[in-house]
């Protein structure tokens, strides 16, 4: 077995790096879109909020 593990880094630190970042991916851990939604999807409610308050108040 390899001791350097790229950027984790070398011997033990790097395969306890490794295998984290592993589990994370496997687990669905990683930086990606939020399934709750967004700043564009908070700019497009706030419109149609406001869109409704024009239509019923005028």
């Amino acid at each position: 077995m390899s001791k350097d593990f790229g950027p984790y880094g070398k011997g033990i630190d790097g395969y306890v790096h490794y295998t984290q970042a592993i589990d994370e991916a496997k687990k669905g851990g990683g930086k990606g879109p939020s399934p709750k939604g967004g700043c564009l999807t908070n700019i497009i409610s706030i419109f149609i909020a406001l869109a409704l308050v024009l239509v019923c108040f005028l």
